[in-house]
């Protein structure tokens, strides 16, 4: 029987595993009815008519998903963002002090529990935040030690001093969550995919924006003293959760370099000298970023933790890798790849082992070994290729000559031959590194393999190289008639599907019905799982691929198994007063 408080979220807990937990074998396929009435039947069961709990258990149905409702995670975070609201307006003003003070306590955690989700799919997936400024109103403080006193002295897993300092990691994730905030808003207003034409004072407050970001996040980054969670004599649960956060972290540090560069790269004519620097600036970010990253996942491997990444943080693991991998084809010598292979292999191993843990291993590793031909094929056709000095292409486009770039604070180094590694390749052909980062994002954000009219122009023409085809292209020109009029199909059973889930349980309004519209691009339910194809480290770009793989199958033939979102959400000390 459902209790009657709304004060206490006890009653959804015990039927979290019932849907969060993979099958024994993961590659069973479950009844259909299963997959998609269940998440039904609990919302009805523990949800009632009070808002407030049925906030709570949309919010743990958004750790579901299912093949016949992908983007159920996403659309029942929207469910708990709309039902905290009406909780939160709902409050009884006639509640003496001692209930009040218990119903803002349970209400804090719920906001917080929802935007830690919120940023965690937004930074994973590369997808639109929903709790932005206007739902920050609902968060009045951050988590107080004694709201989680019972959880600290009475857990039946960690003694209470490892449970006090994951609390402490808590805070610190709610913390950055925060100071995220104005950046998942800018960089993924667009699905991280496209940027509005700015004007020259546009250009110049989005740079100021992004410069105030990047410096709230260094400064949390200090005070948290995050690295004193990672030493030898910390419980290793403490230490996951403050590499998890770190890994977010370093994620958003490439996120905002990526956003950055493709500004400077798209108005290059109003940078003007300064181009050099800039991008020389953002290069090292990425290089730093990429290196922090790398050596997380390194611990993860080394301690045999992999079966406790969860899937979210995933979505970190794929630009680390398809950089390896450049390095790898643009290594120079015998000694050099054989370094440069065992990084490769690292990132590999990380990713064939989590297919082990995750549904759909095989579709996204064979989907990632397409994008590595396209890596390969831009590392063979530009950045292996002499060139006659270190200019971006944007730039000999705009008339800036050696000279003016000589004129900027800091030069990036003339140096002629085939580039050395990615970040070489980077500082030479912006644009070339970009097609690839916004393939990846591409992939992540929409749940399939970009087409050339899918990506911004920018990253497609870069002269004077001309065009890049991509390898998939043509593959999907042959069978575009019939993969449309399956996909039509199963439309159709998709949307019979959500009515049946959906309908008669959650709430409904025309804002919601707007977001379901916006989340054509906004798949946030894709596991981000084994990215790594262990058919070979190197495919040859030129080799035709298999029908299969051209991406356009993404919900149609590749995806016949189950799919499970089963994630943690750990997050992480007080506001950083100076900010």
């Amino acid at each position: 029987m459902r209790r009657k408080s709304h004060n206490n979220p006890d009653t959804l807990v015990p039927k979290a595993p019932s849907f969060n937990c993979p099958n024994s074998d993961p590659y069973s396929e479950p009844s259909h009815t299963a997959n998609v009435n269940t998440p039904s039947i609990l919302f009805q069961f523990t949800g009632g008519d009070s808002p407030l709990v049925r906030s709570q258990a949309a919010l743990l149905l958004s750790f579901f998903t299912s093949k016949e409702e992908p983007q159920a995670a996403s659309l029942w975070l929207s469910h708990a963002i709309q039902d905290g609201t009406v909780a939160c307006s709902q409050q009884c003003d006639h509640m003496d002090y001692e209930n009040r003070s218990e119903q803002d306590s349970v209400q804090n955690r719920l906001w917080w529990s929802i935007l830690l989700r919120d940023r965690s799919l937004s930074l994973g997936l590369r997808r639109r935040a929903k709790v932005l400024s206007l739902e920050l109103g609902m968060i009045k403080d951050l988590p107080k030690k004694e709201e989680f006193a019972a959880e600290i002295n009475g857990s039946h897993v960690y003694d209470s001093n490892t449970k006090d300092t994951l609390f402490q990691v808590f805070q610190k994730q709610c913390q950055l969550a925060i100071l995220l905030t104005e950046m998942v808003s800018l960089v993924f207003g667009t699905h991280g995919l496209s940027l509005p034409v700015l004007t020259p004072e546009s250009l110049h407050d989005t740079l100021l924006i992004l410069n105030k970001t990047k410096t709230s996040l260094a400064l949390w980054k200090r005070a948290s003293s995050i690295s004193s969670f990672t030493k030898a004599n910390v419980h290793n649960a403490v230490v996951n959760f403050a590499q998890f956060t770190m890994m977010h972290y370093h994620g958003a540090r490439m996120d905002l370099a990526h956003y950055e560069a493709f500004l400077i790269e798209k108005h290059s004519n109003f940078v003007g000298p300064d181009y050099a620097y800039r991008m020389s600036h953002v290069g090292n970010i990425l290089l730093d970023a990429t290196t922090k990253l790398v050596s997380i996942m390194q611990y993860f491997n080394e301690k045999g933790h992999i079966q406790s990444f969860p899937l979210a943080l995933l979505g970190h693991v794929a630009m680390p890798l398809v950089l390896s991998a450049i390095n790898f084809k643009l290594s120079s010598s015998e000694p050099e790849m054989i370094a440069r292979r065992e990084c490769l292999q690292l990132l590999g191993e990380l990713m064939s082992h989590s297919r082990r843990f995750y549904y759909i291993g095989d579709f996204i590793s064979s989907q990632t070994d397409v994008i590595l031909k396209l890596a390969y094929l831009t590392s063979q056709e530009i950045f292996a290729q002499d060139t006659p000095d270190s200019l971006s292409e944007s730039h000999r486009e705009h008339g800036y000559s050696l000279t003016d770039t000589a004129r900027s604070r800091s030069e990036i180094p003339i140096v002629k031959g085939p580039a050395k590694n990615w970040h070489d390749a980077f500082l030479r052909y912006p644009r070339a590194y970009l097609l690839i980062s916004t393939t990846i994002d591409y992939f992540f954000s929409v749940g399939r393999l970009p087409q050339d009219n899918s990506l911004p122009e920018l990253v497609r023409s870069m002269p004077p190289m001309g065009r890049i085809k991509l390898p998939w292209a043509s593959q999907t020109e042959f069978s575009g008639k019939k993969l449309k009029r399956k996909q039509s199909k199963l439309n159709i059973e998709k949307k019979r599907a959500r009515l049946s889930v959906m309908s008669s349980t959650a709430p409904h309004s025309s804002e919601d019905q707007t977001d379901h519209q916006d989340n054509t691009l906004n798949l946030d339910y894709l596991p981000i799982s084994a990215l790594f194809n262990a058919k070979g480290l190197c495919p040859d770009p030129k080799t035709e691929l298999p029908a299969s793989e051209s991406g356009e199958n993404f919900g149609v033939e590749e995806e016949e198994d189950p799919w499970d979102l089963t994630e943690a959400t750990i997050a992480y000390d007080e506001f950083i007063s100076t900010l």
